[in-house]
């Protein structure tokens, strides 16, 4: 600022000195305008400025685009955003970027063993709150040491499962434990766990007592191979089935075969050839009306469902993370194909080996790949790109209000992330 004042003041000294002699030698004219040398000696003038904010915003825009990758949700950040950059000092111009992301990493926990506390090649961490006493906890799938351990949101640990002994005779887990558990999820009561042998675990979350066991490896109906994570809505649980290329569906009380969800090998519309995550997006798809419904009739009685079939459930949209095809496609609950989005690749909405998917409830979209985050709006749009420090094998992903958590196979630690709240929501 200080030179631009002074750039403006030498100008119209000049101005003034020449308009003086004019006068004095009868030469001014009420009509005399600033000639083309004063305009250029203006531009001149701003261009060792223009050069020096440049230089300056350089870093930033760099790290800007590498470090934290976002991008303007509406036209008119998009088009203000350049102008409003060039007018501010380093430091805001880092701030302003860092207001856009919507992730930030926090810390780790966790380490290689067998005690308690400590995981090996842990494949996914769900974050549970107890809907009486509101405790906030984590429950971590400890995949090469078969078991479940519940810890704290700071990585004590709490509880833990027994751990799964192989039968002499078949290498199968004995009835009434799990081999090698690679995903979670959970309703009030109830903590459901799939495993390397294709069956559908259902335990108490007091005490990770076992409630019920359904499926076993196979291609059949009622069977699943390779399964990968879990999602529960609407009274149901969704398993990614990556070796059979479909989302199998199960019910939950009790658990029994629903169906399945798209089915096919190939890259065409609603065909998955490797499903590794699935999430549900349990807010409306558009905001409510404000104005206040016109009264109408009472409608017919009509029989009531305790657990509804998925095929009658609206509004609802099911997230599969296809990591063959390195892309994300959308099933509304009725298993209709809606949208795909993605490619292979390494730029903001591209992916490169997804491993993991989550929905959060502001209406952002969270993908995980290998070594960095990904933050996009329902539609594919991206607005973050983060990549964590010393990321190796990012598994599956899982939100609470205020925080994402992942879990890294191959350095078996737990990576906590804060949503950063003042980003507005993405409608």
């Amino acid at each position: 600022m200080q030179y631009l004042r002074r750039s403006c003041i030498d100008v119209r000294r000049a101005q003034t000195e020449r308009r003086r002699a004019e006068h004095r030698d009868g030469r001014y004219s009420a009509n005399a305008v600033m000639t083309s040398p004063d305009l250029f000696s203006l531009v001149f003038s701003f261009l060792p400025q223009c050069l020096h904010t440049v230089a300056l915003l350089w870093p930033v825009s760099k790290a800007w685009r590498n470090e934290v990758t976002t991008a303007p949700r509406t036209t008119a950040n998009l088009i203000a955003a350049p102008f409003s950059i060039a007018l501010l000092t380093t430091w805001q111009a880092k701030r302003l970027a860092e207001t856009w992301a919507a992730l930030r990493w926090e810390r780790c926990f966790g380490e290689a063993g067998e005690a308690a506390g400590q995981f090996y090649n842990p494949s996914c961490v769900l974050p549970l709150t107890e809907p009486l006493t509101g405790l906030k906890r984590l429950a971590v799938a400890d995949t090469q040491n078969h078991r479940i351990q519940i810890c704290d949101r700071e990585g004590l640990p709490q509880l833990c499962s027994s751990p799964c002994l192989l039968d002499d005779e078949d290498g199968l887990p004995k009835p009434g434990l799990f081999n090698f558990p690679a995903a979670l999820a959970h309703d009030d009561d109830s903590l459901y766990v799939v495993d390397a042998t294709g069956r559908l675990l259902q335990l108490r979350l007091v005490d990770l007592a076992l409630v019920d066991a359904v499926g076993g490896r196979g291609f059949q109906d009622g069977q699943m191979f390779g399964a990968g994570g879990l999602a529960f809505a609407a009274g149901c649980i969704f398993v990614a089935d990556n070796s059979n290329r479909r989302v199998a569906v199960w019910d939950t009380a009790p658990l029994r075969w629903r169906g399945v969800v798209g089915g096919g090998q190939g890259s065409g519309p609603g065909e998955i050839s490797y499903p590794v995550d699935v999430a549900v997006h349990s807010a409306p798809l558009h905001p409510p009306n404000p104005k206040p419904p016109l009264p109408r009739p009472p409608p017919s009685p009509q029989p009531l469902h305790p657990h509804p079939h998925p095929h009658q459930v609206h509004g609802l949209e099911l997230f599969v993370a296809d990591a063959e095809n390195h892309r994300i496609v959308v099933f509304g609950l009725d298993g209709i194909f809606r949208r795909a989005f993605g490619g292979e690749g390494t730029a903001p909405g591209q992916f490169g080996w997804l491993s993991g998917v989550a929905v959060g409830r502001c209406g952002r979209l969270f993908v995980a790949e290998h070594t960095r985050l990904q933050v996009l709006t329902l539609q594919g749009l991206p607005l973050q790109v983060l990549h964590l420090p010393g990321a190796v094998e990012l598994a599956q992903i899982r939100l609470t209000e205020r925080h994402a958590f992942v879990v890294d196979e191959t350095t078996h630690h737990v990576h906590v992330l804060a949503l950063d709240g003042r980003v507005p929501k993405v409608t």
